[in-house]
This record gives C-alpha cells, structure tokens and sequence, in this order.
C-alpha cells in the first residue's frame, strides 16, 4: 500500500476542493468582464462623449452593442457627457496642418430615420464641397464651381 502513494510522488497540499474549484469560475468570470470591456469599447468608439461607467452599466442591461447605442441616441438612457479632450498635432516644417471638417453639433438627434438620411446628406454634402475647394485650391486649378 505504501508504494502506491509514493510511486506518482504527489505532493500534498493545503487546499481545499473549494479553493481548488474556484480557479475555473475565476477564469470565467474574468472572460465576462474582458468581453463587456470589449463591448463597451465598441459603443465608445461611436458615442465618445458617453462616460463608460453608464455604457457599461447600460450593456449589463441588455447584452447587446446595437440596443444600447440605440437608446442612447434614443434619449432613453439619461447621461452627463464627457468633455472631449482634443490632442494638438505638432506642426510639420514640410507643409501646413491639414484643414479638417468637423460638423457643428445640434444637440438633437433626429427622430426620424427620415431627418436623419437629410442631415446625413447635408453634411456630405459640406464635406465635399470643402474637400472640392481645398483639392482645387492646392493644385491651382482655375475652375468655378
């Protein structure tokens, strides 16, 4: 009997089988956490000003990326944004900072899907024309548009 103790020479411990199972749950749990995180991330990316503490409170909710961004652009979860920290890109002795178009928020988002396609629209159609202009103005070209 002795030699089938000491033959896999196994060493024992002082933990429990409660101790011991932990470390599976533990793991899932740390999986959850990274997907949220992940999730939250992704909602992030499309509503910057949204604090991540009420994104992630809100994904704990209904489990799903679209749904929460929906009732936030929705008005149906209440929230204090973020200020939006905007980082100075250095300037290049080579050539001028370029010029970017950024939309002048309203403060409303629109109801309709219908608005939403005109205010869509109207801003890309901005966005061109300014891109037109800068492209024109960069090659010299003599062209009224």
């Amino acid at each position: 009997m002795h030699l089938l103790f000491s033959a896999p020479q196994v060493e024992l411990t002082e933990y429990t089988w409660e101790e011991v199972n932990r470390g599976p749950r533990l793991r899932r749990r740390a999986a959850a956490q990274s997907e949220m995180m992940r999730r939250a991330r992704h909602v992030k990316e499309v509503l910057p000003l949204v604090p991540l503490k009420d994104i992630v409170k809100e994904l704990e909710k209904t489990r799903s990326v679209d749904v929460t961004i929906t009732n936030f652009l929705e008005g149906l979860v209440t929230y204090t944004p973020e200020v939006e920290t905007v980082i100075e890109p250095q300037p290049s002795t080579s050539q001028a900072p370029p010029k970017y178009v950024t939309p002048t928020p309203t403060g409303t988002f629109p109801k309709s899907a219908k608005e939403r396609q005109m205010s869509f629209q109207e801003r890309k159609a901005q966005m061109i024309a300014e891109a037109r202009k800068r492209y024109i103005e960069k090659h010299g070209l003599k062209i009224d548009c």
